[in-house]
């Protein structure tokens, strides 16, 4: 799973035709992510996801502000 796209969301329109390839879902309970790969679904309780989320966060912050990030 790239980290990046853990928390970089992108409201789509639901569709007809069934979903293929890597995808998250939303919730208020959690982030479920799909995987094509063969490995099951992983769920992220909503809390934990908000926390992480906000750490990423403050991570970009930091990199940005060094010019760089490993």
């Amino acid at each position: 799973m790239d980290i990046h796209k853990l928390h970089m969301f992108v409201a789509v329109l639901p569709v007809q035709e069934s979903i293929t390839g890597e995808y998250y879902t939303i919730s208020a309970s959690g982030v479920v992510h799909m995987s094509e790969d063969g490995y099951p679904a992983e769920f992220i309780p909503v809390g934990q996801w908000v926390r992480e989320h906000s750490v990423f966060n403050i991570m970009k912050q930091v990199c940005a502000s060094v010019g760089t990030c490993v």
